[in-house]
């Protein structure tokens, strides 16, 4: 084999390679175009999917200082908490995947290095060998030039291959430190509102052991309220007991005040006007000669009556004849009152009181509202003694 081909064979066009898809370097330069032109994109790609922020990060708002929360709502901050904490996770490991691709293309870079090297060195190596005369004939000089035009064609498409890996190098790093930026910026702002909602569950857990504090004061409170109104009724139970009982003795005491009253009032009426009564000397002789006519008249009755009815009828007649006899003695001022017995005459009686019988005439006129006939006295009757 010509020496120009000798050189010439290991290396294969880059446009060959990308048709025929034949020999090792032209597939190995296909997966290097491949992974610049898809596999930095689809790095891109997952780099913006994951540090484009979530709906709910959107919808979260800071809430402020001494707002009370619910159970529910403090469970929902704790999600959230924990939802940051995994997306801050995840860009952590999305930035190393992005540095291991980042290497990967660097060594692929490097190989394309090493390949434009081989064929330089394949050019200079087939140049020297034309320049010493190596090739005889013009033939092998024909291939020779041949063979160094493929070269320099193939070294052209190599180094215009590399340029472009490397512009593309270039771009890819420029859109990833774009990207480092907006990431460093949004993790930044992640860890912000982290520590700002970390921040805000002290907050909360503090307001809730406050609260905590709150309820408790306020439940011993309130068992303290709940023991003395437990009290209170109880003093208003004995109250109320001793109160009925207060109101039975009053009304007790009204009944025996109103008894009292009318047995007052009796007693003014059977009382002379001088001792603080109602009852003039005329009211108590009028009333007591009623008392004798009924007397009288019992006694006129006596024959159509039992003896024991009749003597029970006596006994009351003579009672309200002395009480009424009282009366008017003591309305005329006179201490004296005899009650008649048996045999007794008003001379008798005179004698009795006065020491001599001939002062009869006296007792009989002050007894006149009783005594009709001077001779006739009843025994039980009282007689004012003047």
């Amino acid at each position: 084999m010509p020496s120009s081909e000798r050189c010439s064979a290991p290396v294969l066009s880059v446009h060959k390679a990308a048709r025929y898809g034949t020999g090792w370097s032209g597939l190995r330069l296909a997966l290097i175009f491949y992974v610049l032109t898809q596999g930095l994109a689809h790095a891109t790609v997952r780099a913006e999917v994951v540090t484009e922020p979530s709906a709910h990060d959107k919808a979260s708002v800071p809430v402020a200082e001494g707002t009370y929360r619910s159970e529910a709502e403090w469970q929902a901050l704790e999600a959230r908490l924990q939802a940051a904490k995994d997306a801050a996770a995840q860009l952590e490991a999305t930035l190393s995947a992005r540095d291991a691709e980042i290497a990967a293309l660097t060594s692929d870079r490097d190989e394309l290095a090493s390949s434009l090297r081989t064929l330089q060195s394949a050019f200079s190596k087939q140049k020297r060998l034309i320049e010493e005369g190596v090739v005889s004939d013009a033939r092998d000089r024909e291939a020779a030039a041949a063979a160094q035009e493929r070269l320099e064609a193939e070294k052209a498409a190599v180094e215009r291959a590399l340029e472009q890996a490397n512009a593309d190098i270039a771009k890819k790093r420029s859109i990833i430190t774009a990207k480092e930026a907006a990431h460093a910026q949004a993790a930044e702002e992640a860890a912000q509102r982290l520590g700002e909602r970390e921040a805000e569950g002290e907050r909360l857990r503090a307001d809730l052991e406050q609260s905590g504090r709150n309820i408790g004061r306020l439940e011993t409170r309130l068992q303290t309220l709940e023991e003395t109104h437990t009290g209170a009724l109880a003093a208003i139970d004995r109250l109320q007991d001793k109160l009925d009982v207060n109101r039975r003795a009053l009304a007790d005491a009204e009944a025996q005040l109103s008894e009292t009253r009318q047995a007052l009032v009796d007693i003014q009426s059977r009382l002379p006007e001088n001792l603080g009564g109602r009852v003039t000397a005329d009211q108590a002789r009028e009333a007591a000669a009623g008392r004798m006519a009924a007397l009288r008249g019992l006694y006129d009755q006596r024959a159509s009556m039992t003896e024991e009815a009749w003597q029970a009828s006596v006994r009351d007649l003579e009672r309200q004849i002395q009480d009424q006899q009282q009366l008017l003695g003591q309305a005329l001022s006179a201490t004296t009152l005899y009650r008649v017995q048996p045999s007794d005459t008003l001379g008798k009686v005179s004698a009795r009181f006065y020491g001599r019988s001939n002062r009869w005439s006296e007792i009989f006129e002050a007894n006149r509202h009783l005594l009709q006939d001077p001779d006739r006295v009843l025994p039980g009757m009282t007689l004012i003694i003047p």
